[in-house]
């Protein structure tokens, strides 16, 4: 109750009060007089000439003005503003304190002139005083760039810090006219804008405290094209002020004036020949959108767009040239926050059809040529020809590297493209101006690409190449590269070579690739099969003397260079300490490695090319590599499918199963065939292998292989033990040589795989019996053998052809030449299941006797075999494994193999009868020996014939 009595007694106060200054007011002024007092009240606020034809005032719940005509802001042209009609309230509470104020404005019919002169000079008034730009500029000073916010967070101010006539406006059926003669320089016809039936609000608020904006009309474009418009703005208690402009289908066409260059030349030429000089970059297209600014503090504004385009067609300038861009359908969305120490841009993004732009920015304020400026430009879903567009950009030494390396590239997608920097702004100006000859130190391009395909000489392809690219300064980045060649996967890359340009600074020659390789998948495992990888032992280095290797993963040939390739955790690690890889000197790594997934980790530097000077090929080859060496000539033709080639070595074989100090040789890829030629390995703890292979890499973990050998004066317990017999089978010194052939699988048994022949000799040394099929061998002849009970079976000399069938030895021609000679043919299974063992052994003892009744020239020739195999002898039956042969005598065959004695020589047999039966009954055989009742029954056998 209290409280409505209070408020019907301050609206007594305020009738009363506004009757009495209305009665004060009318009988003090006449109608002149008061048309006069508005017009400078008026002219007051609008900092400008103020006109009224006409004006009354009425009394009743205040005091209101009425006005006919006005005019403000008046020049030659006519006035900047006027009204057919308005009507102001007066703050009767503010007349009486003697203030002139009004409480609202109703205008009707208002229109506005603005122009912008030849020489850039905007009116009226008001316009002009939110024109915040100075007419004298230190050139270095580009605070002016920044006119747009400034122009925004002006008009925030005026019309929602405080009230600026009224504190509520109204206006309808208003329009706006702007007129533009600067963009068009000197042209017959300006530009020329229009705003209609503008109709708006302004109000505000004391409590709560705060004002709003809104505003609708029509704008009307110089093709008089009509485009909706909306604006809105609000102020709160705490000082946030916001601004919103709103269009739909405005054409771009109608501003593309200002997207033309403005400099003095430019305007310049479009004053001397307007129709030549004309629209030089092209803006056309619809948009849709909202632009809006937060004034957030003081000095903290945010300027935010977002926008639909239709139909756009535009293009970016840099320097001398243009990039176009187009799009039937575009989003844009940008926010740009201005702060007292810098402007900050976190994202500017445009979305077309298939392309889409983003660039963020950091620039230090007070903006200035010094100031310092970070840049971030990325382009999505570019085609190849906007891609050399935009490398076409880049300042020269960088374009010209750049695309060279994407001259072969035939088709692709490129997901991004971009780059990204921190300089100063004089610096950025002179990279858009292509005044410069590189990118600014630190300036980083990168992309993703992905399904890209390479062509890389004559059949020759990389397909479904996908990999991110980094470049910077003269360097660049490949990461995580997937790629094939010829449809076969290769390594995954991850590379960064410093000095790019320095590849392209050679002869074309230099960088031109003539052979077309195939596949090699099986490399990894050949060297894991040579090295001895997989052992307790740490595989070996390897050194390369690379005289070319001509391979499109490597994308240039590769001369003269020196490579050592070292055992790594799960890979190798590749040393490039000298090279010339398109002509240019290189030295870097190579980490190659397999688990989890086939990677390839490459760090190269280049060096400028020298004139006139070549790279040496190796070191001088040793006495031991002299007759390999002689053999390669890295200056001879080469077969057009060959496109590697060189020499190796391996220092050091510790832990191999070849049992050799080092080896080495020539080399060279022929296709998916590597050829190993002129290969020579001292062999411990004596003797000389030599030899050649061919190795197929096509095929992943299975290696087919072909090879030649040649062994002298090699030591017989190291060379049985490589090939996978028992530790100390035999002694003495190999000669060996043959052919073998197959398809070897890493960590598999070589045997088992190989086929061709080996011719063996072995001189002065001994088997042992610790072996089970000698063992069983000696024990056979226990009794009739004066070294059975030895451990050993000594012998002067072997010969043996072996064949090998994956995993079956036949062996041909065996002759065991000591105190006993062995004969033997037939098959071992040394690799396959079971280890069968089938073969027949002939044992000729007493080569004592032998000798003796060899030196009788009558008794010499009379018996056969005494001069080439033994007096005395028997023939068995191996059957069973390796591991537990059974041994059986051949009752059909007599010690002179099955062939019938003459009658002339049967008489000197009895003496031998007599000695082999003194010589059983001295060392009887066991009663449970098989074998010495097969001796027994060959005596019987000879008592009866003779």
């Amino acid at each position: 109750m209290r409280k409505n009595l209070i408020r019907m007694l301050l609206g007594a106060v305020i009738l009363i009060t506004s009757a009495g200054a209305g009665y004060l007011l009318s009988s003090r002024l006449g109608p002149e007089v008061l048309r006069l007092e508005a017009e400078r009240q008026l002219a007051k606020v609008m900092r400008g000439r103020v006109s009224i034809e006409r004006a009354k005032l009425r009394v009743g719940w205040g005091l209101r003005i009425e006005g006919e005509t006005i005019r403000v802001y008046p020049s030659p042209s006519g006035p900047g503003l006027s009204a057919r009609h308005a009507t102001a309230t007066i703050d009767a509470v503010a007349l009486v304190r003697g203030r002139f104020r009004l409480r609202s404005l109703y205008v009707e019919g208002l229109h506005m002139e603005i122009e912008r002169s030849v020489s850039d000079r905007w009116s009226p008034k008001p316009v002009a005083h939110l024109d915040t730009r100075g007419r004298a500029r230190d050139p270095a000073d580009l605070e002016h760039k920044l006119d747009l916010l400034k122009v925004f967070e002006k008009t925030a101010r005026v019309l929602l810090a405080k009230p600026l006539i009224a504190n509520h406006m109204e206006i309808r059926n208003a329009s706006v006219r702007m007129v533009d003669r600067h963009v068009r320089g000197l042209r017959t016809q300006p530009l020329e804008l229009r705003i209609e039936g503008i109709d708006g609000t302004l109000a505000h608020r004391w409590l709560p405290r705060g004002g709003e904006l809104s505003v609708r009309g029509t704008l009307v474009d110089p093709a008089r094209n009509r485009i909706p418009l909306e604006i809105s703005g609000r102020r709160r208690g705490d000082g946030h002020m916001s601004l919103t402009v709103a269009g739909t289908g405005f054409h771009l066409a109608s501003v593309g004036d200002y997207v033309q260059p403005q400099d003095p030349e430019s305007r310049r030429l479009r004053a001397v020949d307007a129709l030549a000089a004309g629209a030089t970059r092209p803006f056309e297209g619809l948009i849709s959108g909202v632009v809006s600014y937060e004034l957030l503090s003081e000095e903290h504004g945010v300027l935010e767009i977002d926008a639909i385009l239709k139909e756009l067609v535009a293009a970016v300038p840099r320097g001398n040239e243009l990039l176009p861009i187009r799009s039937a359908n575009a989003k844009l969305r940008g926010r740009l926050e201005q702060h007292p120490g810098r402007l900050r841009l976190p994202k500017l993004e445009f979305r077309g059809n298939d392309v889409a732009v983003e660039l963020s920015a950091t620039l230090e304020r007070p903006l200035r040529a010094s100031s310092t400026a970070d840049l971030a430009l990325d382009l999505y879903g570019a085609g190849l020809d906007e891609v050399k567009s935009v490398i076409s950009a880049l300042p020269e030494s960088d374009r010209e590297s750049l695309l060279r390396l994407a001259d072969r590239v035939e088709s692709g997608n490129i997901v991004r493209i971009g780059g990204k920097g921190s300089a100063r702004i004089s610096l950025w100006r002179q990279l858009l101006g292509a005044e410069l000859r590189t990118l600014p130190r630190g300036f980083v391009i990168g992309a993703q690409i992905a399904d890209v395909t390479v062509g890389t000489g004559p059949g020759g392809r990389i397909t479904g190449l996908s990999a991110l690219l980094e470049w910077s300064g003269d360097r660049i980045r490949f990461h995580d590269a997937h790629a094939r060649y010829n449809e076969a996967r290769l390594p995954i890359l991850d590379l960064e070579l410093v000095g790019v340009s320095h590849l392209f600074e050679g002869p074309a020659a230099s960088r031109a690739l003539v052979a077309t390789p195939e596949p090699i998948p099986g490399l990894p495992h050949f060297l894991d099969l040579v090295s001895g990888s997989g052992g307790e032992a740490p595989a070996p280095p390897i050194l390369l003397e690379v005289d070319f290797l001509d391979h499109p993963a490597l994308r240039w040939p590769l001369r003269g260079a020196k490579l050592l390739i070292q055992p790594e955790k799960d890979g190798r690690r590749i040393s490039v300490t000298r090279g010339s890889w398109a002509g240019a000197p290189i030295r870097g790594q190579v980490l190659w490695r397999r688990s989890p997934e086939n990677r390839v980790e490459v760090t190269l530097e280049a060096s400028p090319p020298s004139s006139g000077t070549s790279l040496p090929l190796g070191a001088a080859p040793t006495p031991e590599t002299a007759s390999h060496a002689a053999s390669h000539d890295p200056e001879a033709p080469r077969l057009p499918s060959r496109w590697a080639a060189g020499e190796f070595q391996i220092a050091s074989l510790e832990g191999s199963r070849l049992p050799a100090a080092s080896i080495a040789g020539a080399f060279a890829m022929d296709g998916s065939l590597l050829v190993l030629s002129g290969v020579r390995a001292p062999l411990t703890p004596r003797g000389w292998l030599a030899g050649g292979a061919a190795v197929g890499l096509s095929e992943g973990a299975t290696l087919p292989i072909d090879l030649e050998f040649d062994i002298k004066e090699g030591d017989a317990t190291a060379l049985t033990e490589a090939l996978g017999f028992p530790d100390d089978f035999a002694s003495g010194t190999i000669l060996a040589r043959g052919k073998l052939a197959g398809r070897v699988t890493p960590g598999a048994s070589v045997l088992s795989v190989l086929e061709g022949f080996a011719d063996i000799e072995a001189h002065d040394g001994e088997v042992r019996q610790s072996v089970p099929l000698v063992s069983a061998i000696a024990h056979a002849t226990e009794g009739w053998n004066p070294l059975a009970a030895s451990s050993a079976l000594r012998y002067e000399s072997i010969e043996m052809r072996l064949y090998f069938d994956h995993g079956r030895i036949h062996a041909e021609g065996f002759r065991l030449d000591g105190p006993m000679r062995v004969y033997c043919a037939g098959d071992f299974d040394v690799a396959r299941p079971g280890r069968a063992v089938q073969a027949e052994i002939g044992i000729f003892i007493l080569r004592h006797m032998d000798r003796l009744l060899g030196k009788i020239p009558l008794v010499n020739n009379l018996i056969p075999g005494g001069k080439e195999k033994g007096l005395f002898g028997v023939y068995f039956e191996a059957k069973g494994t390796i591991e537990e042969p059974k041994l059986s005598a051949l009752a059909l065959r007599s010690l002179t193999d099955g062939a019938p004695l003459p009658d002339l020589i049967k008489a000197p047999f009895s003496a031998i009868r007599e000695f082999l039966e003194s010589q059983s009954e001295a060392a009887a055989a066991p009663a449970d020996d098989p074998l010495g009742e097969a001796m027994e029954e060959a005596r019987r056998q000879l008592e009866e014939g003779y």
